[in-house]
């Protein structure tokens, strides 16, 4: 059974860590895309969580490379950012627990960013849907890969969520389908959704559909960590959860959501 501060403890941890796995993730992308926008010559503007491209079509500055290089950096380095972290959450077994967390919330952002952004690019016709346009994909298609993508996110969701049990401060032999549960929603579930409604601050003045179904896409992730009905087998219990709360973890995750509060507060009002 879980107390109210090893709740806690889960809770306070696991949302600083979604934080700054999601911001890492997030300015990685537009770090790559702002680079690859200078070499073209690209005008750029941020909007919201993304770096948009806003040069005229008939500027001249579009074409093939460019519209590859440009629009498919959301998709490629949100895979080689998954890939990166999964490797490391898998090979490294012997790292303290809130390193592996990190590396399993890090993995997380990725695939949510790449699965986020096809479903909300393709439904809204902005972003990564520029990048599938100038491969003369036709919509129809789009939309199917779009939809496609939803049940390969609960089944995502499904085998990688319970990952998150490394964070369990109970001994193996002493666990419970429940107490799993419980350890299940504080550390993944409750963080992510509370994480969800605290990164709509930022964007609340650029809040469009994009954004909707950029933060819907994390509720379709997270959801299937409600429905184990068996207890799983686990790796070792660790207290680093349940003793030491990283508020500086916490702090630094929204500080990253003020920051770009304030980014996106002058795009709005200049």
């Amino acid at each position: 059974m879980l107390s109210p501060r090893q709740k806690l403890s889960l809770f306070v941890n696991s949302l600083g860590t979604f934080l700054i796995s999601f911001f890492g993730v997030k300015i990685t992308i537009i770090l790559v895309k702002y680079i690859l926008a200078l070499s073209f010559g690209i005008e750029t503007r941020l909007v919201g969580f993304r770096l948009m491209g806003i040069s005229p079509a008939e500027s001249g500055v579009w074409n093939f490379e460019s519209v590859y290089a440009f629009y498919s950096a959301e998709l490629v380095v949100s895979f080689l950012v998954f890939l990166g972290a999964f490797i490391s959450f898998r090979m490294k077994f012997d790292q303290p627990p809130l390193r592996r967390a990190f590396y399993l919330w890090l993995g997380f952002s990725a695939i949510h960013s790449f699965c986020a952004g096809i479903i909300s690019g393709v439904i809204t016709k902005t972003n990564v849907f520029h990048f599938f346009h100038w491969l003369y994909i036709p919509y129809h298609i789009l939309m199917l890969m779009a939809i496609s993508l939803l049940p390969f996110m609960v089944l995502f969701g499904w085998f990688y969520n319970q990952q998150f049990l490394i964070a369990t401060p109970i001994n193996k032999a002493d666990s419970k389908l429940k107490d799993q549960k419980m350890v299940l929603i504080y550390s993944m579930f409750l963080p992510l959704m509370a994480g969800a409604l605290i990164l709509m601050i930022p964007i609340i003045f650029t809040f469009h559909r994009y954004e909707f179904y950029e933060m819907a896409a994390l509720f379709v992730l997270a959801v299937p960590v409600l429905f184990y009905f068996y207890r799983l087998p686990y790796y070792k219990h660790t207290q680093d959860f349940s003793k030491i709360i990283k508020y500086k973890r916490l702090i630094l995750g929204l500080t990253g959501c003020a920051i770009f509060l304030a980014i996106n507060l002058l795009r709005y009002f200049w």
